[in-house]
């Protein structure tokens, strides 16, 4: 039995299809009860012909991960750059968006905000995500049929894993940047045995030496359950001019007289949807997470 290291490139309930430093790609297995690993996780192995036992991973420089009162989901590890899709021919769904803005800010990760499909038009009367592009975000609209050259640009030198809602176009994006990203999903099948790949897990290509992309399942709820409520207001960066200048030191940012928040809030200095939205978290982060 050989020891080895590699990336986690795909993930199936418990097994795992690990790419080797030497370029081969194997089956891997825990070894042991644990399975909290993650496409994208470097792993240590034991290998022995073309399976693997996964010893241990690195430590991560980035995990995105959503999670509810009872249960966690992680996403990708070691990303750098997550692409939020939406698209023109379906409902906008900013509170999803705003979630997962939020959980970039909290590991670390460069969000971009993407508009798919506007090929197909829309009923939008302006910048439909105006209210990140004024924080500082970069939104962009896009038809990933037609044109995808200034994404190609964008992600270059970055890991980036795609989010959002099924039908957004995210599986468009990824064959238009990787023109044998099919093959590879069929390669991924057999290696796994797995039948017809669907994306019902998350799957790491790679489109040059130096970038990838993790392409995972469309996602209709996105829960933060894992944030602590006194990471919660600084994730929100226009509320940082405010704080610490409340009539109270611990002030909650909800409803307390003295507020600088809400002051803020009702002069237009801070988004008003952005204000629901934290108030909103507050609640829910502060429920038990019994999955603890």
């Amino acid at each position: 039995m050989l020891n080895a290291r590699g990336i986690i490139t795909s993930a199936h309930g418990r097994h795992y299809l690990v790419r080797l430093e030497n370029g081969n790609s194997i089956t891997a297995f825990p070894k042991g009860k644990r399975s909290d690993f993650v496409c994208g996780d470097i792993c240590h192995l034991e290998v022995l012909h073309e399976e693997g036992w996964i010893t241990s991973v690195e430590d991560r420089s980035s995990l995105l991960w959503r999670s509810d009162q009872y249960k966690q989901k992680m996403i990708a590890a070691n990303v750098t750059v997550a692409m939020i899709v939406s698209a023109t021919d379906l409902p906008l769904n900013l509170p999803l968006i705003n979630r997962c803005v939020l959980a970039c800010e909290h590991q670390n990760i460069r969000p971009i905000l993407i508009l798919n499909k506007i090929d197909l038009g829309g009923a939008f009367q302006e910048n439909p995500l105006e209210v990140f592009s004024k924080l500082g975000y970069l939104s962009l609209s896009i038809s990933a049929k037609n044109n995808i050259d200034n994404l190609r640009k964008l992600i270059r030198g970055e890991r980036v894993v795609l989010v959002g809602n099924s039908g957004v176009g995210k599986s468009t994006i990824i064959n238009n940047l990787i023109p044998d990203a099919k093959s590879k999903t069929r390669e991924i099948s057999r290696v796994l045995n797995a039948g017809k790949h669907t994306t019902t897990h998350a799957t790491l290509y790679e489109v040059n030496e130096e970038t990838s992309l993790i392409d995972c399942p469309g996602i209709q709820a996105f829960g933060l359950h894992h944030i602590r409520t006194e990471e919660l207001t600084s994730l929100f960066k226009e509320f940082s001019p405010y704080l610490g200048n409340c009539q109270f030191s611990d002030c909650s940012h909800i409803s307390e007289p003295g507020c600088k928040v809400h002051e803020a809030t009702s002069k237009g200095l801070v988004s008003s949807f952005r204000w629901e939205q934290y108030k909103q978290l507050r609640r829910e982060v502060s429920d038990t997470t019994l999955w603890k």
